[in-house]
């Protein structure tokens, strides 16, 4: 029970023992509420804000960690104890296996492919070369070489090669951390140079950019990696690392301390990079958790001791990319144009005020991706983030390529400017992703996959439906439905939602494991294109942030209405689902209409809002969320707080949700307040999986992934009444 106290202290303990019952068709014996209320007052702007698990933050606390193994072996029992749990794990652990995987595939002006490949003899990755597309394959590293002595697992979770292709910057991260450590394989050797290089993350933040001369190269230099200190992620820099010194002497070319001049906070991630080996120019950018940043640009030719930036553009100039080609800047703005349009101004005299406009915003696509080759700029237009054209501009005409097969995603890859070469990855709900190489001379695109791509029978008859639902506000939203071929539209169809509506990221086509299992198995697969996304722009991004957010969840739930009112499905046989900042569209959504979901997924998610900036990395999200520190902007937090308004007599729907101890975006404690709330007053199931040895899931293992993905799956097929996927009495 809750209990509200007039003329509180500042802290009031309250410690209840209860017992809580679970509602589904199974009889459940009783369980003890395993976490116990210490309630909390918070007192904001003159209101008060009760929190009864605050207690649980403490991730050092021994108590906290011990209820959180209590919590993973009740999950585990549960989800273990469903029928054909195996079943489940065997058909995923087979996508896997029969999958080669190619990741950050980099090709150089030698038309050398550097590549990690994962097929089913490996665990994870390994780094490859071709000297040639049809070239003879070379194992360059495997990552179990590293560091053998100790017990970590050791992923590569990006690749750079130098410009001379003599050299290749890895960079590994163990336990799925995300910090990472870089070495540098030399390519004619076969072996890693002695130099390991600490304290990184490439692969999320700025990259490696190696110098023109190949003697060294550009990283982000993270001074606190400690996931528990206050300091975590802070006070970055961009540094330079030279072949001959070893990673012992660091060369700071941009940091909040080396220049003070430029407005940059603790929490602001400076990035510097060069763009081509014939630049005469760095170009640095002080980047956070936001769509736009500040740049600046610096000339290397300069005789001057240090290096001296000078201003480029503004985050209020919404620039989202940009191109050198050594004399223009050819890039994307959302400024006057919701949608983006292409524009270009010289180096010598740079102008974003007044551009030369190439491309003019398109009023129902969104620019979504360009490039530059020797034949003109290639740009791929997405409307509702679901319908995907590529289109080649020169001679200040446009032209709209036909690509082999209908698509829904395109992602472009290619050398330099000064290269015709353009390759064209495709994808879609119901197919994998197939790469092609373009040739410009006879406008053909022919396949260009390292490895056969693998094509799955059950998804062959599906249908995709791609439709617009009006929401709460008068607002289209867009919204894929997809199934197979013959499915029954008539009520009683199990189905799996998922959105994510934060950070103006485009929710993608795509086929997921998820939308493999659910569909093979007869369900519906949807997934709604909520604002807080890209997938109309900018306007689209603004229109589910800070003030406007509500709209993130009220969308989900206009859409999932939709499918009920047109027999799609039932709220007895719907599934919720998203990860990460997609717990604050699942949360809020469940705990605004409860009554429209069956069961809620939500990955790592984000649920106590009013708490994110305290948590690790938290003062970052503050730039899409907001801040309690503001008498306005704490209203906005509040509303979004899925923790904050979960409220006792509610019936709300089954909850499965996971957490990693080792995550560096966001810390366990948030889905494990979120679990221990819901604990204490759904008379549904709560389950709360927790990975000590995990974290984001951005370079877990294949065998945890597999096994994730069968602990949701089996869960959902249980929670719908799959009769293959009950509960069995143990």
């Amino acid at each position: 029970m809750f209990i509200n106290i007039d003329n509180k202290p500042i802290l009031v303990f309250l410690f209840i023992i209860g017992l809580t019952f679970f509602g589904c068709k199974n009889a459940y014996h009783r369980e003890p509420i395993i976490f116990k209320e210490r309630i909390v007052i918070d007192e904001y702007f003159g209101k008060d804000y009760t929190d009864p698990f605050r207690y649980i933050e403490n991730l050092e606390d021994s108590m906290v960690i011990e209820l959180l193994h209590q919590q993973n072996r009740r999950a585990e029992k549960y989800i273990s104890g469903i029928s054909n749990y195996q079943k489940i794990l065997k058909k995923q652990n087979q996508i896997k296996s029969v999958n080669v995987k190619i990741f950050n595939l980099e090709i150089t002006k030698k038309n050398q492919y550097f590549y990690l490949k994962q097929d089913s003899t490996q665990a994870y990755p390994s780094l490859f070369l071709r000297q040639s597309f049809h070239g003879e394959e070379i194992l360059l590293y495997d990552p179990k070489n590293f560091r053998p002595e100790t017990k970590n697992t050791y992923l590569i979770n990006y690749i750079k090669p130098s410009w001379d292709g003599k050299k290749v910057a890895v960079s590994l991260t163990k336990n799925d951390e995300e910090i990472s450590e870089i070495i540098i394989i030399d390519v004619d050797l076969k072996k890693a140079l002695p130099h390991i290089i600490p304290k990184a993350s490439p692969s999320n933040v700025g990259g490696v950019s190696w110098l023109p001369d190949n003697t060294g190269f550009i990283y982000t230099h993270f001074p606190v990696i400690d996931k528990n200190s206050k300091n975590f992620l802070q006070n970055t820099s961009a540094v330079l690392f030279l072949l001959n010194e070893g990673p012992a002497i660091i060369r700071t070319l941009l940091s909040k301390k080396n220049n003070p001049d430029l407005g940059i906070t603790p929490v602001d991630f400076p990035i510097v990079s060069c763009e081509s080996e014939n630049s005469r120019y760095l170009f640095g950018r002080i980047a956070g958790a936001r769509n736009f940043d500040d740049y600046y640009y610096a000339d290397l030719t300069k005789d001057t001791e240090e290096i001296q930036w000078l201003p480029l553009y503004k985050k209020e100039d919404k620039i989202y990319e940009f191109y050198f080609d050594g004399i223009n800047i050819i890039y994307r703005t959302a400024k006057n144009a919701p949608n983006y349009k292409l524009c270009r101004t010289s180096i010598s005299n740079p102008d974003f005020q007044n551009p030369e406009v190439l491309v003019d915003e398109d009023p129902v696509s969104v620019l979504e991706e360009f490039i530059v080759t020797k034949n003109g700029v290639y740009l791929v237009k997405i409307k509702n983030g679901v319908e995907a054209n590529l289109y080649r501009y020169a001679d200040n005409n446009i032209e709209k390529l036909s690509l082999p097969d209908k698509s829904g995603n395109i992602t472009l890859s290619f050398i330099s400017h000064e290269y015709n070469d353009l390759w064209v990855q495709t994808a879609g709900w119901a197919s994998n992703r197939t790469r092609y190489r373009y040739d410009f001379r006879t406008s053909e695109f022919k396949e260009g996959n390292l490895y056969p791509v693998t094509k799955f029978e059950e998804m062959g008859n599906c249908i995709v439906e791609e439709v617009e639902v009006e929401s709460h506000d008068g607002v289209w939203v867009p919204l894929s439905i997809i199934y197979k071929e013959g499915t029954r539209l008539n009520g009683k169809t199990p189905l799996f939602i998922g959105g994510y509506g934060a950070y103006g990221h485009t929710f993608s086509p795509g086929l997921d494991s998820y939308l493999y299992h659910w569909v093979s198995e007869g369900g519906i697969y949807a997934i709604a294109h909520v604002r807080g996304g890209g997938e109309k722009g900018d306007t689209w991004h603004k229109g589910g942030y800070k003030a406007t957010k509500a709209n993130t969840w009220k969308d989900f739930n206009a859409c999932t209405e939709y499918l009920i009112k047109n027999k799609y499905s039932n709220p007895e046989k719907i599934v919720a689902w998203s990860e990460s900042a997609g717990g604050i569209l699942i949360g809020r959504a469940i705990t605004e209409k409860p009554h429209l979901y069956k069961a809620a997924v939500i990955g790592k998610g984000f649920f106590n809002a009013m708490r994110l900036e305290y948590g690790r990395n938290g003062e970052s999200h503050t730039q899409e969320f907001g801040t309690v520190k503001d008498s306005v902007s704490i209203q906005y937090l509040y509303n979004m707080d899925a923790y904050h308004h979960i409220k006792k007599g509610v019936k709300y729907p089954a909850i499965y949700l996971t957490a990693g101890m080792n995550d560096a975006r966001l810390p366990a404690w948030q889905p494990a307040k979120f679990a221990a709330k819901m604990q204490l007053v759904n008379s549904n199931i709560t389950l709360l999986s927790v990975d000590f040895e995990g974290g984001h899931g951005f370079n877990a293992l294949t065998q945890k992934i597999n096994k994730e993905v069968t602990d949701v799956m089996a869960f959902a097929f249980w929670q719908v009444g799959h009769p293959d996927y009950q509960l069995e009495n143990k």
